[in-house]
């Protein structure tokens, strides 16, 4: 008999929220760390991004993939093109996430952001990025990044 599945997260007790954020964090690091270095993945740390009215923005995104090494970010935050992936996990910051750091992410030609909608239980992902958003977002359960379209991520189950 199959278990039944977890609630909406909007129906359950913050305390519970904080939970199943804190597993799908992990599912995400648990997938970047078994082919990459773990001084590539950044985790709740800040991006310097120029915004339109020239003045500095910093960000601190959930995960940030890196290509910058492990010595220069010892010295300062990657700049956009040292920036291979951004993943964000939403809960009550969906629109947040998918709007104002979305747009903002794009004019700062961040190549790829990854939403998860932990209430859906599904990736948005956003490329293509231009001066007036990303040309490419779609809804996903598994995806792949660009920076290594071989390693498919999946949505981790909610079912007990």
């Amino acid at each position: 008999m199959a278990a039944p599945a977890l609630p909406a997260l909007s129906t359950i007790d913050p305390s519970l929220r904080r939970v199943k954020w804190t597993v799908a964090f992990y599912c995400f690091l648990n997938w970047l760390y078994a082919f990459l270095p773990t001084e590539r993945v950044r985790t709740e740390k800040s991006l310097r991004l120029l915004g339109d009215d020239a003045v500095y923005s910093e960000p601190q995104p959930d995960i940030v993939v890196t290509s910058l090494s492990p010595q220069l970010q010892a010295q300062r935050h990657p700049l956009p093109p040292e920036v291979e992936l951004v993943i964000e996990l939403a809960d009550f910051t969906l629109a947040l996430d998918t709007r104002i750091k979305s747009a903002l992410y794009a004019r700062s030609h961040l190549i790829e952001y990854w939403v998860y909608d932990i209430n859906r239980n599904q990736l948005v992902v956003h490329r293509d990025p231009s001066a007036t958003g990303y040309r490419e977002v779609f809804t996903a359960t598994e995806a792949a990044p660009l920076f290594a379209p071989e390693r498919n991520f999946r949505v981790p189950s909610t079912n007990a």
